[in-house]
C-alpha cells in the first residue's frame, strides 16, 4: 500500500509537470503574438478648393519597454501607383487608408508620416504648388503612447490639419508646407457627429477643450464629424459664411463615445423693421 502510494504521487507530480510545460509554450502573454494596426488619413480642412500632398508612408516605433529605450522602427508603404490624395475631401465619415500591417504587440510610442515632394492645392480656381518648409519636414514626426494587446486591431488616425499646415508668404506669391498633424487611436476618443442646414452656409466647426481645438468642415449635404475628441466637455462653435449666424453650443463626451446630435439649422439676423 505504502508504495502504491509512493506512485500515485510521483504520477501526480509528472503530470502537473507536464501541464505547466505546456502553459508556458503555449502561453501568449501581453509581450507576444502579433496586432494588425491600420493607418487611417483624415484632414481638418483649410480655406482652399482643394490640397494634394503627396505621401510616402508611415513608420513607427515600437518597444516592449515602457521607457521606449530600445526598440525598432517598422515601416509601413502608402502601397500606390499615384501617391498624391486630396486631403482637402477627407471630411465627415471620409477616411484614407494610409497602410496596414501585422506588427508585435507592445507599445508604439512614435510615428513619422513620410511625405513626398509634390504638393499643390488650388485656390480660387487656380493651381498652386507648395512647398515644404524644409527638408526635414517630409518627416512628421509624433510622440505618442497606444499599447497594442495581442490578436486585436487597431485603427491608427493621422489628422492633417491644413489650416494651420499651409501658409502663404507676404508677398502672396508662394505657398509653403509645414505640416501639422495629430495621431490619435479610434477606441480611445469619441466623435461628435451632426448636420448643418443649410448646407450652403458651409460652416468652419470647431470642438474647443482646454486650448485644444479639434476642426473640420461639412460635407456637401451639410453633414459633420468632430474626430479624436478627448473625453470631457467641449465647447463646438459653427461659424459659417454671411449671412448665417455663428452658433456656440456644449458637449460632454466620454471615451469611445460616438453622439449624434440633432439637426442644426443656423439662424439669419434679425431683421430691420424700422
Amino acid at each position: 500500500m505504502f508504495r502504491y502510494d509512493i506512485f500515485l504521487i510521483r504520477l501526480f507530480v509528472f503530470l502537473l509537470g507536464i501541464s505547466l510545460l505546456a502553459t508556458a509554450c503555449t502561453d501568449t502573454s501581453d509581450e507576444t503574438g502579433m496586432a494588425l494596426v491600420n493607418f487611417r488619413l483624415i484632414d481638418a480642412p483649410g480655406d482652399y478648393d482643394q490640397a494634394w500632398i503627396e505621401f510616402e508612408g508611415v513608420e513607427i516605433f515600437r518597444s516592449n519597454d515602457r521607457q521606449a529605450t530600445e526598440g525598432e522602427w517598422i515601416y509601413v508603404p502608402y502601397d500606390q501607383a499615384d501617391r498624391q490624395v486630396e486631403v482637402s475631401k477627407l471630411v465627415n465619415e471620409a477616411a484614407l487608408l494610409l497602410g496596414r500591417r501585422e506588427v508585435p504587440v507592445g507599445g508604439i510610442f512614435k510615428i513619422r508620416l513620410m511625405l513626398g515632394d509634390e504638393h499643390y492645392l488650388q485656390k480660387n480656381g487656380k493651381d498652386r504648388s507648395l512647398t515644404l518648409a524644409s527638408p526635414e519636414k517630409a518627416a512628421v514626426e509624433m510622440d505618442v503612447n497606444f499599447m497594442l494587446e495581442r490578436n486585436l486591431s487597431y485603427d491608427i488616425y493621422l489628422d492633417v490639419d491644413l489650416e494651420r499646415s499651409i501658409k502663404v508668404t507676404a508677398d502672396s506669391t508662394k505657398y509653403i508646407l509645414d505640416p501639422k498633424v495629430r495621431s490619435f487611436v479610434s477606441n480611445e476618443r469619441s466623435i461628435v457627429k451632426g448636420k448643418i442646414q443649410p448646407a450652403t452656409a458651409k460652416p468652419v466647426i470647431y470642438a474647443i477643450q482646454n486650448g485644444d481645438t479639434v476642426t473640420t468642415l461639412s460635407d456637401s449635404q451639410g453633414n459633420f464629424s468632430l474626430r479624436g475628441l478627448q473625453p470631457g466637455a467641449h465647447t463646438v462653435k459653427i461659424l459659417p459664411l454671411e449671412p448665417h449666424q455663428d452658433t456656440t453650443f456644449s458637449v460632454s463626451t466620454e471615451k469611445a463615445e460616438i453622439i449624434i446630435l440633432e439637426n442644426i439649422v443656423l439662424k439669419l439676423p434679425p431683421t430691420n423693421n424700422q
